[in-house]
């Protein structure tokens, strides 16, 4: 769509002001993605109802809001982030913390470099020190037809840039923490994160997106992930925003030969978020495993927009996607996989299954298959339903109260993707997280 002047006038007269703060800005070809992604993201303007990308959630709450670009701000203070809050119980890991997009070192971990083969850095350094290494990365994950991406390109401030070379397990998880804090003026952050997977590494990330409770500030995030042969990544997102905040999150994978992707997405907080998965298949036998939990209640819009692209034979993905809408809140899947000529044998499943607790929520499911090879596999599912009353029934029957009943047979509905997380310290973080925004969490915890 056309953009109006009032609304990308305020960012084009941000950038036009302060281009000299972003980083890299002094190398050429780092300016000049930045101009020609303002440039287009101007003519575009942001996504409509129109748009069958964007038919069900509505970004004018994003589009009216007055963001401050977080690189043009004065850097958040560290004094008074309860990181304990945000970290995970128990869990041994390489932790980057970023406070409204800008990278902490003294809150990150002081042994990030302690692991042969495993390089880290925030994206900011990169930019300003060696841009070229991470030049080609940028370049390819920047999809010049899609406006929240362009807007990232023009004002990406900071981010992760993680390489791994080849034949190199990671023992440790790497848990980046992204925390949004409440300012007067509400800030717009641009994270762009880097993931390179050598041949036959592996490695899990951990993505943190959070937020103080009164924070009503803007996460644009990109996740571009390259997967050479044989490498295996864990990827986990935890977006966990205040209710008052906006969220858009992408991942980009793309997967060679024999590379195998777990990609898990847990969404609970935001008024408005949305996350889109994409991975393409692009080596024989590549393998994609999705799992997606998420809860909306309240009044959140909570969506959720994945592609599996099978461009070689005897790949396989795997889908599996679970909400839980309770009060007014909203949920969006859009599930769409495409086999294209030449994909042979591959096999691809789709699930998604939402459960209703109130007669006032919303889901909006739309699987798709796009099928352009023979012999293959592919199937996609998608439920709505209320909590069985059989089953509620039964527990009743045997000395249960309503509210623990009701708790049981929601976190029951959850179990699946959440036995998928191999990382028992992770595990427990999430369940807990979830437990909290469940209803009737008190009379649950005290059953357990």
């Amino acid at each position: 769509m056309m953009a109006t002047a009032t609304e990308v006038e305020q960012y084009r007269e941000q950038f036009q002001a302060n281009a000299s703060a972003l980083p890299g800005c002094e190398h050429k070809w780092v300016a000049e993605l930045r101009d020609g992604a303002l440039a287009r993201f101007t003519e575009l303007g942001f996504p409509s109802l129109r748009e069958e990308a964007w038919k069900y959630t509505d970004v004018r709450p994003i589009v009216r809001k007055r963001f401050q670009i977080a690189a043009f701000t004065d850097p958040a203070p560290e004094k008074g982030i309860d990181l304990e809050r945000w970290t995970i119980t128990g869990l041994a890991c390489h932790r980057m913390v970023f406070i409204d997009g800008r990278y902490h070192a003294a809150l990150s971990g002081p042994d990030l470099h302690d692991e042969e083969g495993l390089e880290l850095k925030c994206l900011s350094q990169a930019l300003n020190d060696d841009p070229d290494s991470v030049r080609q990365e940028i370049q390819h994950g920047d999809d010049h037809s899609l406006a929240f991406e362009l807007f990232n390109s023009a004002f990406m401030s900071d981010g992760t840039v993680i390489r791994i070379r080849d034949q190199v397990v990671v023992e440790r998880p790497i848990h980046l923490i992204y925390i949004s804090r409440h300012r007067a003026q509400a800030v717009a952050y641009n994270i762009r994160n880097i993931i390179i997977g050598g041949k036959n590494s592996r490695a899990t990330v951990i993505e943190s997106y959070v937020g103080e409770d009164d924070s009503n500030n803007f996460t644009n995030s990109i996740t571009r992930v390259v997967m050479h042969p044989e490498a295996h990544l864990d990827h986990y997102k935890f977006q966990s925003e205040s209710q008052a905040s906006y969220h858009i999150g992408q991942l980009r994978a793309l997967q060679h030969n024999d590379s195998c992707l777990r990609s898990y997405s847990i969404a609970l907080g935001g008024r408005l978020a949305r996350t889109d998965i994409t991975t393409l298949l692009s080596g024989e036998n590549a393998r994609a495993e999705m799992f997606g939990i998420y809860l909306p209640h309240g009044r959140q819009h909570i969506d959720h927009h994945t592609l599996a692209d099978h461009r070689s034979p005897n790949c396989v993905s795997n889908e599996h996607y679970r909400g839980v809408i309770n009060d007014h809140g909203r949920a969006v899947f859009n599930g769409k996989v495409i086999v294209r000529p030449g994909a042979e044998k591959t096999d691809a499943r789709q699930e998604n299954h939402n459960l209703m607790l109130s007669d006032d929520g919303e889901v909006d499911t739309k699987p798709e298959l796009e099928i352009y090879a023979d012999d293959v596999k592919c199937s996609h599912g998608a439920t709505i339903g209320q909590v069985d009353q059989d089953a509620l029934f039964y527990l009743r029957a045997r000395g249960i109260d309503m509210k623990t009943a009701n708790q049981l047979l929601t976190h029951a509905f959850l179990k699946e993707p959440l036995a998928a997380v191999d990382i028992a310290e992770l595990k427990t973080w999430i369940n807990s997280a979830i437990n909290r925004r469940l209803p009737y969490k008190n009379t649950f915890e005290e059953a357990l």
